[in-house]
């Protein structure tokens, strides 16, 4: 996939970040996200992204420049995380992450509007 953007976003990266089996000839076998983007995404722009990781496991070397990175959804500051299931994941005004987009809106999907925007859909 070329001319990859991943911009103004809050992500948890999963048990493996971006990877796949398949072998050598598949582009997500390396288990190293920064090797992954530049084999799969080529050319890629990340910029202002809270990646949800296991910083041990993929210390921020290991991903692209671009994101900040956190061991949990702790340190996000959502109104809610609820384990990620069913929360509220507006931005409490007290998050690093508040208003820090390149817009100077919340970093993270736009709550409010899409609840607006499926407001009755079945």
């Amino acid at each position: 996939m070329q001319n990859f953007t991943l911009t103004n976003s809050i992500v948890n990266s999963g048990p493996y970040p971006v990877w796949s089996t398949g072998g050598l000839t598949n582009c997500a076998y390396y288990d190293v996200p920064v090797t992954t983007f530049a084999a799969c995404f080529n050319p890629y722009i990340v910029t202002k992204n809270v990646v949800i990781a296991c910083p041990s496991k993929w210390p921020s070397s290991s991903w692209p420049g671009g994101i900040s990175l956190l061991g949990s959804a702790t340190g996000v500051g959502f109104v809610n995380y609820n384990g990620g299931n069913g929360g509220n994941y507006q931005l409490l005004s007290s998050s690093p992450y508040h208003g820090a987009a390149s817009d100077g809106k919340d970093m993270g999907a736009n709550i409010v509007l899409i609840n607006q925007q499926v407001f009755g859909v079945r």
